[in-house]
C-alpha cells in the first residue's frame, strides 16, 4: 500500500487525499461522516479534500435517498490525469520561454553588484543542475567539467536531465573536459575538447550562458555556486575562447 500511496503523492495527491481516494476505492459510495470514521481524518478536513479530488476528476458526488455520498472514479482515471498534467507542463514550458526573459528584464540592471548564491551538498548540485537550463539557441554555452568525477557522483538519470533539455532546445556549446576513458561525444550539440586531467586537473563543473555562471564544486565538499554578472561572464568566455584556440593548435 505504501507504494501506491507514494505514487499518488508523486502525481499530485496530498497524503490525506491519497488516503481518502483509496478508502473510497474499497466501497461503492460513502458519506463525509463515513470517510471521517474510516480514515480517522476529521470531518471538517475531509470535506475540502473531497472537493479537491472532485476537481481532479477522481471523485464524483451522488445523491442516495436524499443523502450526499461520494464515489471514486475508476483507477483508469490515473492515466488520463497524468496525460492532462503532461500537456499542462508542456504548455507551461512553452510559455516560460516568453515569460522568463520578461521577468529577467525587471531584475537588477547591469552595472549593479552581481547576484551570488551558494548552497552546500550533493542535493544542492542536483537541484541546481535542473534549474540552470538555457531557454533557447540564441546564446552559445561554455562548459568545463571533469567527466569521470561526474559519473562517479551522479546517477545516469541525474546526468541526463539538463543535457536532454539542451539537446531539445538545440543549444550549442563549447566544452573542455577531462575523461580517463577517452573521447566523450554523446551528441552533436557541442564542440568538445578533451584535456589531460592529470596534467590539468579539473574539480569543478562550470557552465556559462549569457550573463549567468553556474559552478558545481565537485571536490571533497560538494556545492553549487550561481553568479549573475555580465562582466564576469564575458571575461570567462574570453578565457574559454583563448583556451580552445590553444587546444586547436
Amino acid at each position: 500500500m505504501n507504494i501506491i500511496n507514494n505514487f499518488l503523492k508523486e502525481i499530485g495527491f496530498s497524503e490525506k487525499e491519497a488516503i481518502i481516494y483509496l478508502a473510497l476505492i474499497k466501497v461503492d459510495t460513502e458519506s463525509i461522516l463515513g470517510l471521517a470514521r474510516v480514515t480517522k481524518i476529521g470531518r471538517t478536513t475531509v470535506y475540502p479534500l473531497i472537493e479537491n479530488l472532485k476537481e481532479k476528476g477522481f471523485v464524483e458526488e451522488l445523491k442516495e435517498k436524499g443523502k450526499t455520498v461520494y464515489r471514486a472514479k475508476t483507477p483508469d482515471r490515473i492515466e488520463s490525469f497524468i496525460q492532462e498534467q503532461k500537456i499542462k507542463i508542456e504548455e507551461q514550458v512553452y510559455y516560460a520561454r516568453d515569460i522568463i526573459p520578461q521577468i529577467k528584464g525587471i531584475m537588477r540592471q547591469n552595472g549593479e553588484k552581481p547576484i551570488i548564491e551558494y548552497h552546500e551538498g550533493r542535493d544542492a548540485v542536483v537541484y541546481a543542475s535542473k534549474e540552470f537550463i538555457p531557454l533557447d539557441d540564441k546564446e552559445l554555452m561554455y562548459m568545463i567539467y571533469p567527466r569521470d568525477r561526474i559519473e562517479e557522483l551522479f546517477t545516469k538519470k541525474e546526468r541526463k536531465v539538463a543535457r536532454e533539455v539542451r539537446i531539445n532546445r538545440n543549444v550549442k556549446s563549447k566544452s573542455i573536459y577531462t575523461y580517463e576513458k577517452g573521447e566523450y561525444n554523446p551528441d552533436n550539440t557541442a564542440d568538445r575538447y578533451r584535456i589531460d586531467g592529470k596534467k590539468y586537473p579539473v574539480s569543478a563543473d562550470i557552465s556559462i550562458y549569457g550573463d549567468e555562471i553556474q559552478v558545481f564544486v565537485l571536490g571533497e565538499k560538494l556545492g553549487s555556486l550561481y553568479i549573475k554578472s555580465k562582466d564576469l561572464a564575458e571575461t570567462l568566455k574570453t578565457l574559454f575562447d583563448l583556451a580552445i584556440k590553444g587546444l586547436k593548435k
